[in-house]
Order: C-alpha cells, then sequence, then structure tokens
C-alpha cells in the first residue's frame, strides 16, 4: 500500500467517523425517545452500516483502480482504526470499564457493533466490484 493510499483510507474514515458521530446522535436524541432503546440501537447499527457501504460506494473512484486484496486491506483498516479509537476513546475519554467497552460486541442487547465492523471490512471490496475498479 502506498502512503496516499494510506492517507485516502484514513481520510475515509475520518468522513464515517463523523457519520457515526451523528448516527449516535440521532439514536440517542431522536430514535430512543421515540422508539424505545431496545429498537434504536439495532436500527443504528443497521443505519450506520449502510452509512459505511454508501461512503465506501462513493469514496471508491477516488481509492482507484486495485487489486481485490487492496480493497480488503483498506476494509481491515478501517476495521483497526475503528477499534483503536473506540476503545481507547471510550476508556480514557470516556471513563468506561473495558468490560462495559466489549459489551459492544454482545447481540443480545441489540448492538450491531460487530456487524458494522464486517461491513467496513467487506464494503471497499464490494463498492470497488460494483464500481467496476477491481484490476
Amino acid at each position: 500500500m502506498t502512503t496516499l493510499l494510506f492517507l485516502k483510507t484514513l481520510a475515509i474514515w475520518c468522513i464515517m467517523v463523523v457519520a457515526a458521530i451523528l448516527n449516535g446522535g440521532l439514536r440517542d436524541q431522536v430514535l430512543a425517545k421515540a422508539l424505545g432503546e431496545a429498537i434504536a440501537l439495532p436500527l443504528s447499527g443497521v443505519t450506520l452500516s449502510m452509512l459505511v457501504f454508501l461512503i465506501s460506494y462513493f469514496a471508491a473512484p477516488w481509492l482507484g483502480k486495485h487489486k481485490g486484496h487492496t480493497y480488503i486491506v483498506v476494509g481491515g483498516l478501517w476495521v483497526l482504526f475503528t477499534l483503536l479509537f473506540e476503545f481507547p476513546f471510550g476508556h480514557f475519554v470516556m471513563g468506561k470499564s473495558w468490560p462495559d467497552l466489549l459489551q459492544v460486541f454482545d447481540f443480545t442487547g441489540g448492538n450491531l457493533f460487530a456487524l458494522v465492523l464486517l461491513v467496513s471490512l467487506l464494503s471497499p471490496y464490494l463498492a470497488a466490484r460494483l464500481r467496476l475498479l477491481i484490476i
């Protein structure tokens, strides 16, 4: 991976962070109040997954044409960036305990964070395939 492709990968992920923050705000301020947390949390996970894919789709031409595995590396970096942001930020800035932070992987409470990570991993590849960018 070139430095330019890495920087583009990071820039697109930053857009995804903004989308995730806005999505979380919508969940907390609107959906949870209107529908309840039990519905708002999974709905928010599905919505964020869709946003991640849409951002991937529209950003794919900017990433350029590459071999398929390169797009999987991009998605892997998005997952890595997300985990490196989510856990230290949640623990050191938000003051959450590590066990509380790991609850994002518990589907029984309706949290679909793992789905968002899976979509983040696969979206660059799928978007590039749809855009016919894979060499």
